[in-house]
């Protein structure tokens, strides 16, 4: 037996993510991998058990950076003009009012029991789902929703206990760029977490699901091609700088210091059969 799960909506994407359990046999995987293959032209990847999918654990880990970047006193629509300019469709927090607060919330929590990113995003989430900001649908999430156009709203901010954080004000605006590689050292490292968890078998599989999933720009190759394209070396110091901001989601996974001494980066474990490498650390 072994479970499969579609992304949605199919005529936007063909990724299929394979299931196996405990006791499936590699007649049975290869099998039904072909079937999703060659005959309904599918992108299969396999993702380890646990409930959710692979990319579920990789958007938290991007929301859970997002959560923490505004209690730094950067704005939604900060987060998500820097997010569109690498090439997110509507950044992040427009993401999440379209998908409907309320399933995010679940989603999150399946992901947060597979791995513990940090709790911030899945706690805004609750006060602006309780105070009945559920998203698009409802007119108001992390934006305020008229003739199908978000707006920014200064109110979700004080809503959030964030508008009057001293630390904050102390602390200078990001930039779009600092945004964006808090975002990319999230992921990457959440997807290291990953590999080393058995969720993900290889970097390329986290990159192939966000990229066909969850839209990631696919010119930047997915989290983890984008982690090798930035350099090892540089996202570790990076992750390093931003733990202070949140040790849960940025304490570097070990694989990154080991495949740095190695001169290596994660396409070194991308190779198959035999010669297949396990993260490192």
């Amino acid at each position: 037996m072994l479970g499969l799960r579609f992304a949605a909506p199919a005529h936007l994407t063909r990724l299929a993510e394979v299931i196996p359990g405990p006791s499936t046999s590699p007649e049975t995987l290869a099998s039904t991998v072909a079937v999703l293959r060659d005959k309904l032209s599918r992108i299969p990847v396999r993702t380890g058990t646990g409930g959710g999918g692979m990319g579920e654990v990789i958007l938290a880990a991007l929301r859970e950076a997002g959560a923490t970047m505004l209690r730094s006193g950067s704005s939604p629509a900060a987060i998500d003009n820097a997010l569109q300019g690498y090439g997110f469709a509507h950044g992040l927090f427009c993401q999440m009012d379209m998908t409907g607060l309320e399933t995010c919330l679940a989603q999150g929590r399946v992901a947060t029991a597979r791995l513990d990113l940090g709790p911030l995003y899945l706690e805004n989430l609750d006060r602006l789902i309780m105070s009945g900001r559920t998203g698009q649908g409802a007119g108001r999430g992390y934006y305020l929703w008229q003739d199908g156009q978000p707006h920014p709203d200064r109110a979700v901010m004080a809503l959030l206990d964030l508008s009057d954080d001293a630390d904050a004000r102390k602390t200078p605006a990001l930039s779009p760029e600092a945004i964006v590689l808090r975002a990319v050292a999230a992921m990457a490292n959440a997807g290291a977490r990953a590999l080393r968890a058995g969720i993900a078998l290889r970097p390329s599989d986290i990159d192939a699901v966000m990229i066909q999933g969850h839209g990631f720009p696919r010119w930047h190759g997915g989290p983890m091609k984008a982690a090798d394209l930035v350099g090892l070396f540089d996202i570790l110091q990076a992750l390093k700088r931003f733990t202070a901001e949140n040790p849960a989601l940025y304490t570097p996974d070990p694989g990154f210091a080991a495949l740095v001494r190695e001169g290596q980066n994660f396409d070194a474990l991308n190779r198959l059969g035999r010669n297949r490498r396990v993260i490192p650390g």
